[in-house]
C-alpha cells in the first residue's frame, strides 16, 4: 500500500504543481487578463488546494503521522477519491 500511496503523492505534487502553474500565468498576465479569467483563476486555485491537500495527506501516511489517526483518515477513500477527482488529468500524464 505504501508504495500506491507513494506514487500518488508524487501524482497529486505534479497536479498542484500544474494547476500553481496556471494560477500564476493569470496573475503574472495583469489585469486584464485576470479579470477575463477570473472565474477560471478561482476554478484553477481550488484545485491547485485540493491537490495539495491530497498531497499532504499521503505524506502523512507515508510518514506514518499520527494525524492520519487524529483526523480519522481513511487513506484508501483518500486515495479513490484522488484518482476519481483528478482522473482525467492522470490520463494525460501517463
Amino acid at each position: 500500500m505504501k508504495i500506491e500511496i507513494e506514487k500518488l503523492r508524487d501524482k497529486a505534487a505534479e497536479v498542484a504543481e500544474h494547476f500553481a502553474n496556471r494560477a500564476d500565468f493569470y496573475v503574472r498576465s495583469g489585469s486584464e487578463i485576470f479579470n477575463l479569467n477570473h472565474n477560471d483563476f478561482l476554478d484553477v486555485f481550488t484545485e491547485q488546494k485540493v491537490a495539495e491537500d491530497y498531497l499532504q495527506k499521503f505524506q502523512w501516511y507515508l510518514d506514518d503521522s499520527p494525524l492520519i489517526g487524529e483526523f480519522e483518515i481513511d487513506i484508501k477513500k483518500e486515495a479513490a477519491d484522488f484518482k476519481e477527482r483528478f482522473a482525467a488529468f492522470l490520463n494525460a500524464i501517463k
